[in-house]
This record gives structure tokens, C-alpha cells and sequence, in this order.
């Protein structure tokens, strides 16, 4: 954030590091949405053979 401070053009800079930011927040929410949508439809396969869990589970 310092370099919007040190810039001539802070408005330029600014307005790229919100473009930056919305394109990691839509980026996030897609790809949770996807994993959502994975997660209801169960194609998603469990780690089998994992005695870790097993163990847990009990």
C-alpha cells in the first residue's frame, strides 16, 4: 500500500489495486462456489485407506 503513496498518479494506482482486488474476490467466490456445488453432488472422493481417520472417528 505504500506505493499508492509514492506515486504521481495515485488515482491510476488505486483504481488498479481495486480492479486487482475484485478480481481475487470474484476468482474466490468461484471457486467456492464450485467446490460447494461438488461437495452437494458428492463427486468429491473420500481419501480411502487413510488409517488417521479411522482412528479419529472413534
Amino acid at each position: 500500500m505504500a506505493w499508492q503513496f509514492s506515486a504521481a498518479n495515485q488515482e491510476r494506482r488505486e483504481r488498479t489495486a481495486l480492479r486487482i482486488i475484485a478480481i481475487s474476490f470474484f476468482a474466490l467466490a468461484g471457486y467456492v462456489s464450485v467446490e460447494s456445488v461438488r461437495a452437494l453432488l458428492g463427486t468429491d472422493r473420500p481419501e480411502s485407506g487413510r488409517r488417521e481417520g479411522l482412528v479419529a472417528a472413534q
